[in-house]
């Protein structure tokens, strides 16, 4: 069973954010990936197209590129992506994946 998100890409959110075009507060789906393990958590947009680069601003959660990425931590494992009822119910019920396969909570 593949993860919930398994077809959302930095190009695929990129372009979502831009065709919804996204607002402040809107939900959207934080993604954290550590140690094999992916998880997924509710986040609210606060700002959108903040400073020169159009970045959005998720609260409790810091400065993202349109695309997902972290601004601070581009490479890193902590990304936004869009949300799915699929996605939603995984952040909202704790559910956590490790190397791709369900975990029990």
């Amino acid at each position: 069973m593949p993860l919930p998100c398994a077809n959302q890409t930095f190009d695929s959110v990129k372009e979502w954010v831009e065709q919804k075009p996204l607002t402040v507060n809107d939900e959207v789906i934080v993604r954290q990936t550590y140690g094999g393990i992916t998880e997924y958590q509710l986040a609210t947009v606060e700002k959108i197209d903040h400073g020169q680069q159009r970045r959005v601003i998720l609260q409790q959660h810091g400065s993202f590129y349109r695309s997902g990425k972290n601004c601070f931590h581009p490479k890193g494992q902590t990304q936004f992506i869009q949300p799915t009822p699929e996605l939603r119910d995984a952040a909202v019920n704790g559910k956590r994946w490790m190397y791709g396969e369900p975990m029990d909570s």
